[in-house]
């Protein structure tokens, strides 16, 4: 039988503000609810994954721990926070700091707006924004199908398909594609997907062409299915 070995994935969290669960908090700090949840997508894709704690939002901090990952038999390393356009988001200037390529630093996509890509040290990076709702969805549409791919799978991309909306669907911003969480049903013989409730889990992502401000009931829209066992976080579930 060919076999191939579990890729090994490094992660952290950057975040002043950010405590571990279990532990007493402040006002203005919170929960950090990433490293658990990315334990449980990276065992669900197939990889070993390995936390690395939270790192707080100073310059030399982070290139400290780039360069202590760097070092060890990791093939891809992963964090949250720190990527947007804010005074304390430095994950982009301590990744080329530390001799990090980046082959890119946004998408025209939301979420994926404030995301990052590049190779450091022989390893893939993937810098991703705070929010775990966000975390999932890119998880699901960038990290797990380079996973698959680096463990020798061949159809590694999330399925698509088409289904008929069965409620009508207004999108606050336009200029960007945009992936709304969605339930996926079968009803009457049809394929009809809705946008999910408040504190609802998905089990799909709504495809919204850039330029749309509302996208009509009964339109047919292109929907991008989560892998069978992965069942998407709810907003409510982290705040």
């Amino acid at each position: 039988l060919p076999v191939r070995q579990r890729a090994k994935v490094s992660f952290f969290c950057s975040g002043s503000e950010l405590v571990a669960p279990g532990k007493a908090k402040v006002e203005g700090e919170k929960f950090s609810a990433n490293p658990s949840l990315l334990q449980s997508l990276l065992a669900l894709a197939g990889a070993n994954g390995e936390t690395c704690g939270t790192v707080s939002d100073d310059i030399e901090g982070v290139c400290h721990l780039f360069n202590d990952i760097v070092k060890t038999d990791s093939d891809v390393i992963i964090s949250t926070g720190g990527m947007g356009p804010g005074r304390y988001d430095l994950l982009e200037e301590a990744f080329t700091r530390v001799g990090g390529t980046v082959l890119y630093h946004s998408l025209k996509l939301r979420p994926g707006k404030s995301t990052l890509f590049g190779v450091v040290g022989g390893k893939l990076f993937f810098g991703m924004p705070g929010p775990p709702p966000a975390v999932f969805l890119l998880f699901n549409e960038l990290i797990r199908p380079a996973l698959l791919a680096l463990q020798g799978a061949r159809h590694c991309l999330p399925q698509t398909a088409r289904a008929f909306l069965s409620d009508e669907l207004p999108l606050r911003k336009r200029g960007l594609a945009r992936l709304k969480s969605g339930r996926l049903e079968n009803v009457d013989a049809s394929c009809r997907v809705r946008p999910a409730k408040h504190g609802e889990a998905a089990n799909c992502y709504i495809y919204c062409p850039p330029g749309r401000r509302l996208l009509r009931k009964n339109e047919k829209v292109q929907v991008h299915l989560l892998s069978e066992g992965v069942v998407s976080v709810s907003h409510s579930s982290f705040f």
